[in-house]
């Protein structure tokens, strides 16, 4: 009779390095549930089974790796704010090192989209010994202390980025600056400070790199063609298609920190229009408007900066954010060619 050799089937198991998820012994009871006194499996018993575990853990997929990653979700915030200090390391080494070493992989942990998104409001959960052991210069005691009431007086800045608000928020963001040097100092020139961030940036991946991963592989399955035309959508041809400046880096016309937080004060108004226009093009939901980047936050980044460039705000970009919901990789693909087809927006 012909059919499929189950030794062949299992040998495929070790070859592909899965018999720690599925063993041997498990795939001969499933298929041989159907011919027990062969290790010949029919055709069509053997595509029965295989329909049914695929219709099965097809049904099952979207919902556990939504509740996998509702889980880990505080888990993932609270490894970003934590991590915060990697970027220090890059002080050590001057900037000097090459592409994938330490001050390259800091400086990528911290680069991670929405990384200091909403920090203030991450939920104390278990972290790795390596990540719970790092206290985020934004929270040492020097630093809140410097930075106490500062939202308050950005908020007022935002509503009249002029005048007496402009003056009494750059004084505070003085004081604020004065505390980070010194913590960012002293926290350099710690003992083994260049292993001691591999090892948590090490430990942040073996903690949260399979919940990525499960989603990203889930995506890729149940949305082929979204993710093809995602892929499309961010292909080197493409942005080649459309991007204007040459690869320029995108840096600010100005380094001041007070100079930079007013420009992005001013387009705000013009950030919002574009970002709506495309929301609405696509289908896709529009959060509330988020504040602008924290002060705090863009003079880590500015302080953080080796050499002669430390203090300098021209490469924090990221001062005017937004948030849009895409519920497909499909939508998502939409989205990305409004933003890129959007004439307004000069990349």
């Amino acid at each position: 009779m012909r059919g499929v050799d189950l030794n062949a089937l299992t040998s495929k198991l070790v070859k592909l390095e899965f018999t720690s998820q599925l063993s041997v012994q498990q795939v001969g009871y499933l298929f041989q549930a159907f011919d027990a006194k062969s290790d010949t499996v029919g055709l069509e018993s053997f595509l029965a089974t295989a329909t049914a575990l695929q219709t099965l853990l097809g049904a099952v997929m979207n919902d556990t790796t939504t509740a996998l990653v509702e889980k880990n979700r505080a888990a993932v915030a609270a490894e970003r704010e934590k991590a915060q200090i990697l970027v220090g390391q890059a002080l050590l080494d001057g900037g000097s090192k090459p592409a994938g070493g330490s001050g390259a992989k800091a400086a990528q942990v911290l680069s991670a989209p929405g990384a200091e998104a909403k920090a203030e409001e991450h939920h104390e959960v278990a972290l790795p010994p390596a990540l719970a052991a790092w206290e985020p210069i934004g929270k040492t005691a020097a630093v809140k202390e410097a930075a106490a009431g500062m939202k308050e007086l950005e908020a007022a800045f935002t509503g009249e980025p002029s005048g007496e608000a402009a003056e009494v928020l750059r004084s505070k963001t003085e004081e604020v600056e004065a505390a980070l040097r010194g913590v960012i100092d002293q926290r350099v020139a710690e003992d083994q400070i260049v292993p001691r961030c591999d090892a948590a940036i090490q430990a942040g991946g073996e903690a949260f790199t399979g919940v990525y991963n499960a989603v990203h592989d889930s995506i890729g399955v149940t949305e082929a063609e979204g993710m093809k035309a995602l892929r499309e959508e961010l292909s080197d041809q493409r942005l080649a298609e459309r991007v204007g400046r040459g690869g320029a880096k995108a840096q600010q016309t100005k380094t001041g920190l007070m100079e930079v937080y007013a420009d992005a004060a001013a387009a705000r108004p013009l950030a919002t229009e574009v970002v709506a226009r495309a929301a609405q093009a696509c289908g896709v939901e529009k959060a509330a408007q988020p504040p602008l980047k924290a002060t705090l936050r863009m003079l880590e980044k500015a302080l953080l900066r080796p050499g002669a460039s430390r203090g300098l705000c021209d490469t924090v970009c990221d001062c005017v954010r937004d948030m849009l919901t895409a519920n497909s990789a499909a939508q998502l693909a939409r989205l990305v060619r409004a933003f890129l087809d959007d004439e307004v927006i000069l990349l």
